[in-house]
């Protein structure tokens, strides 16, 4: 084992999981259903419920989500502030 890291995944300030990414070499390989049903268990555990985020046209995201027992509940548009200074 070289201790590389190959798999990874964001919690947002507000719980949200997102940003889940496997290095191309690793996919297909089990470390991103790995990554997320131990991040899920974690947040179960601490009594928080695991949302994440997938984009309407990407089927392989949803399916893959569908496996680990997630399910669509809304359908939602993001809008966001880019301010052009700080």
């Amino acid at each position: 084992m070289d201790e590389k890291l190959v798999c990874g995944v964001l919690i947002h300030g507000c719980g949200f999981i997102g940003m889940l990414y496997t290095l191309e070499n690793y996919r297909g390989r089990g470390y991103a259903q790995l990554v997320m049903s131990t991040l899920m268990d974690a947040m179960l555990a601490q009594g928080l419920a695991p949302i994440s985020g997938v984009q309407v046209k990407n089927f392989a995201s949803s399916v893959f989500h569908e496996k680990l027992g997630m399910e669509l509940s809304h359908c939602a548009d993001i809008i966001s502030y880019q301010p052009t200074q700080f």
